[in-house]
């Protein structure tokens, strides 16, 4: 079966694909989601709509070209400490939602502790630690990681939200059961 850790955000989404058969990496990267710089009578919302467009068609895409049955996402419960980024992480979770919707595919949101506790034994992990304790279950993820180290910490974390449904999700159990695994 293929499945997928994402690590949703509304400017850096990162994505993991990988076959559970094995736990090998097919795919390790970041979707990129730019604000439009120029302002040519583009208001915020109208850029935040394209924003949201081109997120979910990059997702569906790759997603649907790897043939993703699960996914297990990264959903952070909040954190926000102003309405912009709140509203972004809105956006950016339910451009994950109704994609999960409209292909029906199996999911399972986990919160950045229980990815964190269960890599790492601790709350308070870095992503460092993350990246580490990655790289110890699946070496070969080093050959994937996105060219521009600033973003090594989503892929890192989509990759470590796999790990983490697989290991303690239920979803995991449900479809390996329903596939034969």
């Amino acid at each position: 079966m293929i499945a997928a850790g994402i690590d949703i955000g509304f400017a850096h989404s990162g994505v993991a694909i990988f076959d559970t058969a094995g736990d090998i990496p097919l795919f390790c990267d970041v979707i990129n989601s730019k604000k439009e710089n120029k302002k040519h009578g583009l208001r915020v919302a109208d850029d935040d709509v394209r924003r949201c467009s081109e997120m979910y068609r990059s997702l569906r895409d790759c997603l649907r070209d790897y043939r993703v049955k699960a996914v297990f996402v990264e959903l952070p419960t909040s954190g926000g400490k102003s309405a912009r980024p709140i509203s972004c992480m809105a956006r950016a979770q339910a451009i994950i939602a109704c994609l999960v919707e409209e292909t029906r595919m199996a999911a399972e949101w986990l919160t950045p502790n229980d990815v964190k506790v269960a890599m790492t034994g601790k709350r308070d992990a870095s992503k460092e630690e993350i990246q580490s304790a990655v790289l110890k279950l699946c070496p070969a993820m080093k050959k994937l990681e996105p060219e521009q180290t600033t973003l090594h910490e989503h892929a890192y974390d989509a990759a470590a939200t796999y790990f983490t449904g697989k290991k303690a999700g239920n979803l995991y159990r449900v479809c390996a059961m329903t596939e034969g695994l």
